[in-house]
């Protein structure tokens, strides 16, 4: 069985890995054509350096440098985002809450008595404050 590697790249260029493909990703319609998988070139790229990746141009391989800081935040970036991904998640517990006060009324046909759900949004607030934010 004819067997033909061509190599994977991600949505940015970086590449992914090699993908073999067999006879059935064969054009039907055209001798000698293959049916490349999405985001996959033919040409192969070359081994990069320390601290350097593949990553496709659109027409070439170019080895690029692999910088963590684009990868992951920075620490004092991270301080700011921990306690906005903190207060939300917060609120999706106090959401549910809300809901549940809401859904019990509706059934009942009282009033919606909403004081721990008040309670619950103040905690939240005295945790995550917004001005630290």
């Amino acid at each position: 069985m004819e067997t033909k590697v061509v190599y994977q790249h991600d949505e940015d260029g970086w590449f992914l890995n090699e993908v073999e493909l067999n006879e059935t990703d064969k054009s039907p319609l055209e001798e000698d054509v293959w049916l490349l998988p999405r985001n996959c070139v033919e040409k192969a790229p070359r081994k990069s350096a320390r601290g350097k990746w593949p990553k496709w141009n659109g027409y070439k391989w170019v080895s690029t440098d692999l910088k963590k800081e684009e990868a992951e935040p920075k620490e004092e970036d991270q301080e700011e985002i921990d306690p906005i991904i903190q207060r939300k998640e917060a609120y999706k517990e106090a959401d549910a809450l809300k809901n549940e006060i809401e859904f019990d009324a509706m059934v009942s046909g009282e009033k919606p008595n909403y004081e721990s759900w008040v309670k619950l949004v103040k905690e939240i607030k005295e945790r995550y404050p917004k001005n630290e934010i």
